[in-house]
Parts: C-alpha cells; structure tokens; sequence
C-alpha cells in the first residue's frame, strides 16, 4: 500500500507516461486498496468527516460570600477578650544524692472569652526531671473545649514560669454571619501574677522542695487576628 508522504513523488513521476485523469485515479487507487482497480471513470472515494458543534461553555459558579469587615463577626473578634480564671501552679522537685532531681509540675485554668460561648479547660502537667525544662515557654499544650464548640475550634497555650510568668493564647475561632463564614485565628499574651509559697522536706535520704500558687484570675487581649473565609 502507498503511504500519503509518498504520493506527491508518484503522482509527478506518472504525470510524464499517462494522461492527468488517469494518474489522478491510479494514485488514488493506491491510498485505497492494492489490489483492486478503480474504474478510470469513478472519482476517488472522498470520506467527510462530521463537523462536531461545539461544546457550551461551562456555568460558572458564583464567588462564596465574605465576612464584611462591618459585620459581627469580625467587630466581635476585633473586640475579643479572654478571661482566665482559677490558675493554679505547683511543683515538686525530689533530690536524692548522687541522682538527678526528679521534678513534677502541673498547671490548670479555664478560658473563655467574650465572642464564644463555650469553655475551654487548660491543663498541663509534667513529670520531668527537671521543672526549668517544662514550663519554658517553647512547648504548646491543647485545651479540652466544652459543648457548644464548632467543628474546627481550637485553644491552646504555652508557659513560661521563668519569664515572669508569661502566658501565651492561641485559639482557633469559627463564626457565621448569613450566608458567609469564615475562621479567625487569634494570639494574645500576658504575664500572670502568682503568690506561691514553698516548703521544704529533707531526711537523709532525700530532699523534697514544694511550690504552691494560690489560684488566680487575669485577662488579656488579642495582639494578632489572622480571618480566613470559608
């Protein structure tokens, strides 16, 4: 069989021995079978391809609503403040000689805040060896959050008892307003005023050091407010 790139080449190289109808047949001949013949007075056998009208373009879908920077959402979240109730610190640091001081350390409070109706409850504890390697600020700890809290919600903090007491928050805040939502992430920091006291047990065997803070209430104020829509 006669491919296509060879047809221009033959049909010139037959156009000098036969007349120009019958080059035209015999070309076309060779693109359709090899072995049989067309009649010289039959044209070439033309496929038509369909003409596919083209495909409607697609609906487009319209924007998601957004939160209005007037709105509630973000005048309540722009207004936000946490209250921290009821924290409370103790320590327990056991030194036997010759061994490394065992140490524990536990930290509890409750949150809430003025855009939200649910609590968070925050608790921390430590088992270490040493306490200055538990509250110091870089490990960030999970609150539990109360009935009521949106799918997504989130509170968290970190302590650092060796810097003044610093308390850091970050919580994950969901709101809706008509037909637009959106998630603010929320972060505030302040420094907790602890009264504590501390005894000390020894014997021969071991010295045992205890520290306890009486409970204590703050608040504290958003520094940074990231919102995100749906």
């Amino acid at each position: 069989m006669l491919t296509k790139t060879l047809l221009p080449a033959l049909i010139l190289a037959a156009t000098a021995a036969a007349g120009p109808a019958q080059v035209l047949h015999r070309r076309a001949l060779g693109i359709v079978s090899a072995r049989e013949e067309l009649p010289v007075e039959e044209a070439p056998v033309v496929e038509e391809t369909p003409v596919e009208s083209p495909a409607a373009p697609a609906p487009t879908s319209s924007p998601a609503p957004v939160l209005s920077r007037d709105g509630v959402c973000w005048n309540s979240i722009l207004d936000l403040e946490w209250s921290v109730s009821q924290l409370e610190y103790q320590s327990s640091t056991v030194t036997v000689p010759g061994k490394e001081p065992d140490a524990w350390a536990y930290l509890s409070f409750t949150l809430t805040n003025t855009a939200t109706d649910y609590t968070a409850d925050c608790t921390a504890a430590s088992n270490t060896n040493a306490d200055i390697g538990f509250f110091d600020g870089e490990q960030e700890y999970l609150c539990s959050l109360g009935e009521g809290a949106p799918e997504g919600s989130q509170v968290a903090f970190s302590f650092n008892k060796q810097a003044a007491n610093s308390l850091a928050i970050r919580e994950v805040i969901f709101c809706s307003e008509g037909d637009a939502s959106g998630t603010f992430i929320t972060r505030g920091a302040t420094q907790v005023t602890l009264s504590c006291s501390e005894n000390t047990s020894e014997n021969e065997d071991f010295t045992n050091t205890e520290v306890s803070c009486e409970p204590v209430d703050a608040s504290l104020w958003p520094y940074q407010v990231l919102g995100m829509n749906e």
